[in-house]
């Protein structure tokens, strides 16, 4: 998905916030804030262009905070508290969805209401609540998934892995599901560093880091194995909009890929011709 107007704006935001939250860490260079934030508003604003990406365009400006700051996880905190707020609004919500692909299908996108945008108590009440998708491709995926052998799930938001458990595990009665979570630290997304801190580590019988830290996929850093894996995989569930705006601009995925997410912002609720805030459980191809 390329670029709309209505990202730049966005992009600004999420790149001041990134370096604040860098800053925090460091403040010995908080005197050199004026002078990062104009560098790296320089830097988007000349890249800005209608023939990118926007996800890349932040993996990019990310990379370059951790140069200037040295911080490698500028959201660590705000990703800790948001995994402890969602492992108890999880085991809450658990009962209300039964053990169905559909049922657990939603309840996994549930979790994408987490938005570091967003204050988390706000997020919380938007987990709290019974969902229902806009646009689902279950049948579709039900006829992938008969015979299915490899499945690849790519994990979104730190808190989100609590949601994901249920999925996982019906998945993996009938296929090896391998959950590939983020090398590198981005935005809030989950680590491995962060999956081991967590007791539903040991749950999840194969997981891996993706070799790098992009936004969504980005094939040229991406590790060996994952490679493989994709190349292997028979079925493939990407969660989140950046794995949506960045697999939408590769090709050899069509047919065996299905996103599954909240459309947060305008441009990717219009590029899948949803209202704004629906969730979707959608084919590529």
């Amino acid at each position: 998905m390329r670029v709309h107007p209505e990202c730049l704006p966005c992009l600004q935001a999420l790149t001041l916030k990134t370096l604040d939250l860098s800053l925090t860490q460091k403040p010995r260079l908080s005197s050199k804030r004026g002078v990062f934030q104009r560098l790296l508003i320089t830097q988007l604003n000349r890249e800005f262009s209608r023939d990118k990406v926007p996800a890349a365009l932040f993996t990019a400006i990310n990379r370059r905070i951790k140069q200037f700051t040295g911080v490698p996880n500028a959201f660590k905190q705000r990703k800790h508290e948001e995994m402890t707020i969602s492992f108890k609004i999880a085991r809450k919500m658990r009962p209300v969805y039964k053990n169905t692909l559909n049922e657990l299908l939603l309840f996994s996108v549930s979790g994408n209401s987490l938005d570091f945008f967003k204050q988390l108590d706000y997020s919380a009440k938007e987990m709290h609540r019974r969902i229902r998708f806009t646009v689902n491709d279950i049948e579709k995926f039900k006829k992938k998934l008969y015979g299915a052998r490899r499945i690849v799930f790519f994990a979104d938001n730190a808190g989100e892995v609590f949601f994901d458990m249920p999925l996982l595990q019906l998945l993996e009665t009938g296929a090896r599901v391998l959950y590939v979570v983020k090398s590198g630290a981005v935005q809030n997304d989950l680590t491995m560093n962060d999956l081991k801190k967590i007791s539903y580590n040991k749950r999840i019988a194969r997981k891996a880091g993706s070799g790098n830290d992009a936004v969504g996929i980005e094939l040229s850093t991406l590790a060996p194995s994952i490679t493989k894996a994709l190349r292997d995989s028979d079925l493939i569930i990407a969660k989140g909009m950046g794995y949506y705006e960045t697999f939408s601009e590769l090709s050899g995925f069509e047919g065996k890929l299905f996103h599954l997410l909240m459309a947060k912002c305008s441009p990717v609720a219009e590029s899948i011709g949803v209202p704004l805030k629906s969730y979707v459980f959608i084919q590529r191809g």
